[in-house]
């Protein structure tokens, strides 16, 4: 100090709490001094606010850090989310091509059959075309795990009319579906409900071979409303669909029952089946 001639000081601690993380100092050269209560007080008052943007600036560059942390971290549950969906949509392609070639060895080995046993063929063909269908969609969506369940019952339905051309070329139908997105099970077990249903009508509904089918699907509230009409010779009266040997019917009544649903019908005037099942 005497080479610098301090005649006299005055030195307040910078406080983080209880720790010390420095001195603020003043001097004076020209005398010696007494500091008045009021310059301590500011430069108290000074010390604190050093003290506070001292704080400040130590918390920034922890929030900087963590961040940092946090984006790398970001980075790589992104890349590995990619990744899985990448594997994914590869699992519902392989899917869907699995399901297409068991179609088509089915075709190949019983080309040559009886006409019962083709017709038989083709039931299941239909069926396994309505599962490929599915994760066709999922192999071409973002989202893996709900399905546009418009495209894809008009795309079935294209798919059965295509299918059973010698029983459809002068039957109609309207498709009245909301926009919805349904989960992968929900999806197959209404897709095959609506398979056996549109088969059914296609190949019995319309011996004249003129006639008209509606597809409905509507919401209200918490539950889903799926109606499948036709205007065709309608059912017998004394059939029993919840007790018939029909497979096409008793596989209804089960996925019905998977989607804790109620199935109803009506065969007076033409066919009507409704499907009511709960959103999930």
């Amino acid at each position: 100090m005497a080479l610098f001639q301090i005649r006299a000081n005055l030195i307040v601690p910078i406080l983080n709490g209880n720790d010390l993380w420095g001195l603020l100092c003043i001097h004076q050269c020209s005398a010696p001094r007494h500091w008045e209560a009021e310059e301590v007080s500011l430069v108290q008052q000074i010390s604190n606010q050093l003290a506070i943007a001292i704080q400040q600036a130590s918390l920034y560059q922890q929030v900087q850090e963590e961040l940092a942390d946090k984006e790398a971290l970001y980075m790589q549950l992104a890349n590995e989310l990619h990744q899985k969906k990448v594997l994914l949509k590869e699992v519902h392609h392989r899917v869907k091509n699995n399901l297409q070639v068991m179609s088509s060895l089915l075709r190949m080995q019983f080309r040559k059959t009886t006409p019962e046993l083709k017709i038989l063929i083709e039931e299941y063909q239909n069926r396994i075309q309505s599962m490929a269908l599915i994760h066709a969609q999922l192999h071409n969506n973002e989202d893996l795990a709900n399905i546009n369940f418009r495209e894809y019952i008009s795309d079935l339905i294209a798919n059965l009319f295509q299918c059973y051309v010698n029983h459809s070329e002068h039957i109609e139908y309207k498709l009245d579906v909301i926009n919805i997105f349904l989960p992968l099970e929900q999806s197959i077990s209404l897709g095959l409900i609506i398979n056996e249903l549109i088969s059914n009508t296609l190949k019995y509904a319309f011996p004249s071979g003129y006639g008209e089918i509606n597809i409905q699907l509507t919401q209200a509230e918490h539950q889903y409303h799926l109606i499948v009409a036709d205007d065709g010779i309608g059912l017998p009266p004394d059939l029993d669909l919840a007790n018939t040997e029909s497979l096409g019917m008793q596989l209804v009544n089960s996925l019905t029952d998977q989607l804790e649903g109620t199935l109803l019908y009506n065969g007076e005037k033409g066919t009507k089946f409704q499907v009511f099942f709960p959103v999930v």
